[in-house]
């Protein structure tokens, strides 16, 4: 990307309401800071719910139950979808939760 296309990306501005009554304006490199602030907060999430999962898994194997759970696999991202209230699409939860159960059986 070149200088003069950087420049205007920092300076440019977008509006976000961040609340029901009140908006703010927040330059893109703002927001994406914000972004990669989420995006830590789910990495710290999902090494939260890993272990969580290496527990059931444990248990699981102590008491001779399959590890995997394709019926509650299922519920989760169908309960998951309707959650999203249609922001987000069933493959994108369904590809991202695939990924999710596949690590967690490894």
């Amino acid at each position: 990307m070149r200088k003069k296309e950087m420049n205007n990306l920092k300076t440019k501005k977008v509006q976000v309401s961040c609340t029901e009554n009140s908006t703010e304006f927040f330059s893109i490199l703002k927001l994406r800071e914000k972004i990669d602030d989420f995006d830590l907060e789910l990495v710290k999430i999902l090494k939260k719910r890993q272990d969580l999962v290496s527990l059931i898994i444990e248990i699981k194997k102590k008491e001779g139950i399959p590890i995997e759970d394709l019926d509650r696999e299922e519920r989760i991202v169908s309960k998951l979808f309707k959650q999203s209230e249609g922001r987000l699409s069933r493959e994108l939860i369904e590809g991202i939760y695939k990924a999710i159960f596949n690590d967690s059986k490894i």
